[in-house]
């Protein structure tokens, strides 16, 4: 995790990265060998919790696992997509767990 020590801030339980979308990619894959839409698209099955901040979460499978890594960003309100899109932006965040699961959480900004 030292490459993403070099793009983030060092918090209490891990490193926070934030950047632009595409730089963001990039860099999370080069740091992690983790391909963030491939897990988002193995994550998207799975409904689990993560907290408003996306520095926490907590597993479907055991509570009690710890994120490895949680991946999420903003994308803007959309009206004409509807649901979800139309209350506001959304976060979505996808998390590898340290168990070996993946899964993820979405919401409104601001409404969790």
């Amino acid at each position: 995790m030292a490459a993403l020590e070099e793009h983030g801030e060092r918090v209490e339980d891990g490193i926070a990265l934030v950047m632009e979308g595409d730089q963001a990619r990039s860099v999370f894959q080069s740091a992690t060998g983790i391909d963030p839409m491939a897990l988002a698209q193995e994550a998207m099955g799975v409904d689990g919790t993560v907290t408003a901040d996306c520095a926490d979460a907590t597993c479907p499978v055991d509570g009690g696992h710890e994120p490895r890594l949680i991946f999420s960003f903003a994308e803007a309100q959309n009206e004409e997509v509807g649901g979800l899109y139309a209350e506001g932006d959304v976060i979505h965040a996808y998390v590898a767990c340290e168990c070996g699961e993946r899964y993820s959480d979405k919401w409104v900004a601001g409404k969790r």
